[in-house]
């Protein structure tokens, strides 16, 4: 399933299926069996940071270091929405030192 370290898992709200994001951006699902059903190209060869399914397991979200957060449909493996957070301001502490 993975070829890199797994940085992320997650299983949907029913128990049926893991999704699991690894060092590369990849992330792979299987039921809860460890069947593999699909493994997507899901960000920029960065690590997969955090994974969520939605309240009806139909959609997911990954955060990566590539400073996005994308959502899929579960059942497409399509991307319907990406955040991506282009700048960041210095906090008022580091703005001190």
């Amino acid at each position: 399933m993975h070829n890199s370290t797994v940085q992320a898992i997650c299983v949907t709200n029913y128990e049926k299926f893991i999704i699991s994001g690894d060092k590369k951006g990849n992330i792979a699902y299987c039921d809860s069996k460890i069947n593999r059903h699909n493994n997507i190209k899901a960000h920029l060869d960065v690590a997969v940071r955090d994974l969520s399914f939605s309240a009806a397991s139909l959609k997911f979200m990954s955060c990566s270091d590539d400073r996005t957060a994308r959502i899929f449909d579960f059942l497409t493996a399509k991307q319907e929405f990406e955040y991506c957070l282009l700048y960041t301001s210095p906090s008022p502490r580091d703005a001190h030192e």
